[in-house]
């Protein structure tokens, strides 16, 4: 848990919350949560696939969707052993994976024949789904302010200003104090719908809301493919190191899925710090090499919110 290539990265802070969250963390380290938080994962999947599929047919949005599924990958004999029990409790609960041999998954993604050697097998999911979630909620933006724009939103977001504070006064939600203006600007609203991230929680902190969410840390690097019929298109996940490589049009991004909890808020963009050595940007190397064009890696790192799940 201290080192840099474990799973679950742990930089203890002087800070009780972090440490609130870890205790909570390991609460659920357990069979009888793993079970419970399979089952309302896969609830909450079903349910934000029929959900963006009215958004985007309502909308028109396209954010490089892409329907072709995702697929585990396991580099560890014992690993794969061991997924058909991981997969049998997933179909209990509606998620329709299966686990592949070597041959299934290289036919179901055939950009990755040249890493066969290091695959032991997989599992695969046909019906999920793909896509830059920032271009779909620019996207989304652009399509809000087409339907209607208030003074007061308009303002909100010319000014580049954010919420600093939340207060209920007879039942009603108001939210104030914008940074950056000499003029208390209140948005008032019978209720508010609350979607900040990691910086949810020390938000509603100040209106006796507890959420079971820190701040950690994740890293990605895209790069620009070389030849785009020649890459996968398939979602594939290295389920030893934590990394998942996505097709996102005429780029590929290689992320690091792993839990860092380093306290505060770490500053996001490209020159924040870039990853620690790590399997993750040794696998996103070796994809450059095979599959990227001639020009660098774009490399991110920025804040992610960990959720403890709960009943």
């Amino acid at each position: 848990m201290f080192s840099q290539h474990a799973l679950l990265l742990f930089w203890p802070q002087r800070d009780v919350h972090q440490w609130l969250w870890g205790l909570k963390f390991l609460g659920q380290c357990h069979d009888a949560a793993f079970e419970r938080n399979a089952q309302q994962l896969g609830a909450l999947g079903a349910y934000s696939h029929d959900a963006l599929k009215n958004v985007l047919q309502v909308t028109g949005t396209d954010h490089y969707r892409l329907e072709c599924g995702i697929a585990p990958c396991y580099t560890d004999t014992k690993l794969f052993d061991t997924a058909g029990d991981a997969d049998a409790l997933m179909r209990k609960y509606s998620v329709e994976r299966r686990v592949v041999s070597i041959a299934e998954l290289l036919a179901i993604e055939p950009a990755f024949r040249q890493f066969a050697h290091c695959i032991a097998g997989g599992t695969y999911t046909a019906s999920n789904k793909s896509g830059d979630a920032w271009v779909l909620t620019q996207a989304l933006c652009r399509a809000r302010r087409r339907v209607t724009v208030r003074p007061h939103h308009q303002r909100f977001e010319q000014d580049n200003n954010a919420i600093k504070s939340i207060a209920i006064k007879a039942g009603k939600t108001k939210t104030s104090d914008i940074n950056g203006s000499k003029n208390e600007l209140i948005l008032a609203a019978d209720a508010c719908v609350v979607a900040c991230g990691s910086y949810s929680a020390p938000l509603l902190r100040t209106v006796g809301v507890d959420l079971p969410i820190y701040p950690g840390k994740g890293y990605s690097a895209t790069f620009k493919l070389l030849k785009p019929e020649a890459a996968p298109s398939v979602s594939l996940i290295d389920d030893q190191v934590k990394c998942i490589i996505s097709r996102l049009d005429n780029q590929l991004r290689v992320a690091d899925t792993r839990l860092e909890s380093e306290g505060a808020h770490p500053t996001s963009g490209p020159a924040c710090g870039l990853p620690r050595p790590s399997t993750f940007l040794i696998l996103a190397k070796r994809l450059w090499e095979v599959f990227g064009s001639t020009r660098a890696m774009a490399r991110w790192a920025g804040p992610t919110a960990q959720a403890r799940a709960r009943h």
